[in-house]
């Protein structure tokens, strides 16, 4: 199951027509935990390839998972 989810989310990333902001990237990953009504305080961690995109301490994914 867990594979599914993973996949189904980068599937979404994929097919979504935006730029390499981590906001945007915030933004998708957000609506899609939103559809499958999962809260994001049961994220616990995250992997990032350390782009400033993902893990810039203002506007990268992570300063907004935060």
């Amino acid at each position: 199951m867990t594979m599914d989810v993973e996949e189904a989310l980068c599937d979404s990333l994929r097919r979504t027509e935006t730029d390499a902001k981590g906001e945007s990237s915030f933004r998708v990953v957000d609506h899609y935990f939103k559809q499958k009504v999962i809260s994001l305080k049961n994220i616990i961690s995250v992997a990032t390839d350390g782009s400033p995109s993902m893990v810039g301490c203002y506007r990268g994914f992570v300063s907004y998972l935060k």
